[in-house]
C-alpha cells in the first residue's frame, strides 16, 4: 500500500501542546495570560486570554476571560470551551459565540460572528496569516512531487496537500486536495497547521470543514461518544526540512523523504 505523503486522517497520531507568550510573571499573585495574533488583509487581530485560576503552566481553559482587538475595536468575554487548538469565545454582551483556531502564537482561522463591546458585529475572517514573528522560507514555494507522484504545494505560508495513499482511496485520486492550512519555518524546522479538512475522505461529502465543524459533523453521524482526539492531534504536525536546488528533503513522522520540484 502506498504510504501517505503528509498524513492520513487515521494515520500516525502526534501529541502536541499549546505554545504562546506568557505575559504574567509566573507568580501566584496575579493571573497569567497568553497572546495570539493573526492578520487578515490589512487588519491585525490580537487575542489575549487571561486565566481564571492560577496554574503552573498556562494554556487556555474554560472559564478564562478574553480580549480580542482589531482595527480599534475590542470584544471581551469568556472562554466557553477549548477543543485541541480551537477555542470557543462568548462575548459578555451576547450569547452568540465565535471560534478561533491557533497555532503556536498565531491565530490561523476564525468562524462565526464577532460581537464587539459597542454591540456592532462583523463576520470573523475564515483564514489569517501567521504573525510577523513567524518565518516563512521562500525556498519552499512551489509544487513538490514524491516518488508516488503525489503533489504537495507550498505558497508563501499556505499549503495544500493530497489525501495520499492513492491506491486506498480509489476513485478519489491520489492528488485530490484533502488538507489546506498554513506553515511556518524556523532554522530548518517546519510546522504544518491544518485549517480545513475535506469531508469526502470520511464520507461527509465534498465539503471543506474547519476543525470544529469537521468534529461536529462526525458527531452528528457517529454520536457524541466518538473519539475525536485524533483530529486535534493531527491538526499540527512538526518536522525538519532542507531544500537543495529542485529537491526538498523532509523528516516527518520520523521518516526521511525527498521530493522533486514540479
Amino acid at each position: 500500500m502506498k504510504k501517505t505523503v503528509f498524513f492520513g486522517l487515521l494515520a500516525i497520531l502526534l501529541a502536541f501542546s499549546f505554545i504562546g507568550c506568557d505575559d504574567g510573571n509566573g507568580s501566584s499573585s496575579s493571573p497569567q495570560s497568553i497572546t495570539y495574533t493573526g492578520v487578515s488583509g490589512d487588519t491585525t487581530y490580537t487575542l489575549k486570554i487571561i486565566e481564571n485560576v492560577n496554574r503552573a503552566v498556562y494554556t487556555p481553559q474554560n472559564g478564562d476571560t478574553y480580549q480580542l482587538t482589531a482595527a480599534g475595536k475590542t470584544s471581551s468575554g469568556s472562554v466557553s470551551s477549548v477543543s485541541g487548538t480551537t477555542i470557543t469565545l462568548t462575548p459578555s454582551n451576547t450569547s452568540t459565540a465565535f471560534t478561533v483556531t491557533i497555532s503556536g502564537d498565531s491565530v490561523i482561522s476564525m468562524s462565526g460572528t464577532i460581537t464587539w463591546n459597542d454591540d456592532t458585529t462583523v463576520a470573523a475572517p475564515s483564514t489569517l496569516t501567521p504573525n510577523e514573528n513567524d518565518n516563512i522560507d521562500p525556498m519552499l514555494n512551489g509544487t513538490w512531487i514524491d516518488k508516488y507522484d503525489l503533489e504537495c504545494t507550498f505558497n508563501n505560508g499556505n499549503f495544500e496537500f493530497p489525501y495520499g495513499e492513492s491506491d486506498k482511496i480509489g476513485d478519489l485520486g491520489g492528488n485530490r486536495i484533502g488538507f489546506k492550512g498554513i506553515y511556518t519555518t524556523n532554522e530548518g524546522n517546519l510546522t504544518l497547521s491544518t485549517v480545513y479538512f475535506n469531508g469526502i475522505q470520511v464520507a461527509l461529502g465534498d465539503i471543506w470543514f474547519t476543525i470544529i465543524d469537521f468534529k461536529e459533523a462526525l458527531k452528528n453521524i457517529h454520536g457524541n461518544n466518538i473519539d475525536l482526539e485524533w483530529v486535534d492531534e493531527i491538526s499540527i504536525i512538526t518536522g525538519t526540512y532542507s531544500v537543495n536546488g529542485n529537491n526538498l528533503t523532509w523528516d516527518i513522522f520520523g521518516e526521511i523523504e525527498t521530493l522533486e520540484k514540479k
